[in-house]
């Protein structure tokens, strides 16, 4: 059988702990294989928590992450990038903490930062960035997919 991702926005508009174990228990009921954990604001989530709420469902998490005005791998502000960059580390090792394989998402650049062709510099920069991210994730067995967007 093919795995079935459901993405819990259809549920809940950021990750929710009182209403998660629901979601997933309907989420099995339904033969969803995996359910998106969206980190948009993960830094008070419990990855413990998570990961067993996700075993005792039977149910594999993954991760759909993105960049912010502020932590943004794409900026020519290099503490921005910095920040960015360290804000995808945080991510992948959450990742790993709640046992899920890939993160992917909107990972290269903040929602609207570029509003024209981007030069080559740039790209290149960013690139080596999530290069060096993509290595780390590897080192932890997580998997590091970048959804392409126009």
């Amino acid at each position: 059988m093919p795995d079935l991702v459901l993405h819990p926005a259809v549920a809940m508009s950021a990750w929710d702990s009182a209403v998660a174990p629901r979601v997933l228990a309907r989420a099995g009921e339904l033969g969803f294989s995996h359910v998106v954990v969206s980190l948009r604001d993960f830094e008070n989530l419990k990855a413990r928590e998570i990961a067993v709420l996700f075993e005792n469902h039977g149910i594999r998490p993954l991760v759909a992450g993105n960049q912010i005005a502020e932590a943004d791998v794409s900026s020519d502000v290099q503490g921005v990038r910095k920040a960015g960059r360290d804000r995808l580390l945080r991510m992948v090792d959450f990742s790993r903490d709640i046992d899920a394989d890939h993160i992917g998402g909107i990972l290269y650049s903040a929602p609207g930062h570029a509003k024209q062709r981007v030069e080559e510099v740039a790209f290149m920069r960013t690139a080596q960035i999530l290069g060096s991210v993509a290595e780390y994730a590897k080192g932890v067995q997580v998997r590091v997919v970048c959804e392409v967007v126009n």
